[in-house]
C-alpha cells in the first residue's frame, strides 16, 4: 500500500497534511512489513522505491511508514508480502527530518505556526494486490459514512489502474478536503 498527498496550492509558510505529531511519529517509529507471511520492524525512513501516483502527482519517491494493522494481515487474510509507503513532498519530507531530533516546546511551536492544508490538496492511495477483486471501503470525515467500493480485476495483470473519485460528504465545512482519488492497481 502506499499514499501520497501533495498541497497543488500551499499556503505561505510551514504546512502539514495532517498533525505533525503524527508525521513525526511516521518517521521515527519503526515500521512494520510483511515478508514471507512474518511480520518484521524495520528502520524508519527505510527507502521504499519509487511509485507511480497517477496525475497530479506523478512518480514520487517513498519511505515505509508506520501501520500497525500490517502486523495482522498475514494471520487474518494470509497475505505473504505488505508495506505501508508513504510520499510526502521533498521540501515537507526535509521540514519533518529536521523537526524529528526538536524539542517537544519546538515541535509544539512548528504545529501551532502550520497553516492548514488548502482546499486544492489531493490524496491518493495506491493499492496493489493479487486477488481478482478488491473491496475497499473509503471513511469520510464525518461519523457514520463510509463509502464501500468492490473493483474487478480486468485487464492484463499488473496493467489495470482504476480511478476511483469519492463523492464529497454533505456537510463538510471545507468538502474539497474530503475528495480522495484512489488509483487501484492489481498485480499477478
Amino acid at each position: 500500500m502506499s499514499a501520497a498527498g501533495r498541497d497543488l496550492d500551499p499556503p505561505p509558510g510551514f504546512s502539514v497534511p495532517y498533525a505533525l505529531q503524527t508525521l513525526l511519529d511516521e518517521l521515527t517509529m519503526r515500521p512494520i512489513v510483511l515478508r514471507d507471511g512474518r511480520a518484521e520492524e524495520i528502520e524508519p525512513l527505510s527507502d521504499g522505491g519509487e511509485v507511480d501516483f497517477g496525475e497530479p502527482i506523478g512518480i514520487g519517491p517513498t519511505i515505509h511508514t508506520i501501520h500497525s494493522e500490517l502486523r495482522t494481515f498475514g494471520d487474518s487474510f494470509g497475505c505473504r508480502e505488505a508495506s505501508f509507503r508513504l510520499c510526502l513532498s521533498t521540501d515537507l519530507l526535509a521540514e519533518l527530518r529536521a523537526l524529528t531530533d526538536a524539542s517537544e516546546a519546538e515541535v509544539r511551536r512548528r504545529a501551532a505556526e502550520a497553516k492548514p492544508p488548502s482546499g486544492h490538496t489531493v490524496s491518493v492511495h495506491l493499492i496493489e494486490g493479487t486477488q481478482p477483486q478488491l473491496n475497499q471501503s473509503i471513511k469520510s470525515l464525518l461519523p457514520n459514512e463510509t463509502v464501500t467500493k468492490t473493483f474487478a480485476a480486468t485487464g492484463n495483470p499488473g496493467e489495470v489502474k482504476i480511478d476511483v473519485a469519492v463523492p464529497t460528504v454533505t456537510g463538510e465545512t471545507n468538502s474539497t478536503n474530503n475528495h480522495y482519488i484512489y488509483h487501484v492497481a492489481f498485480q499477478a
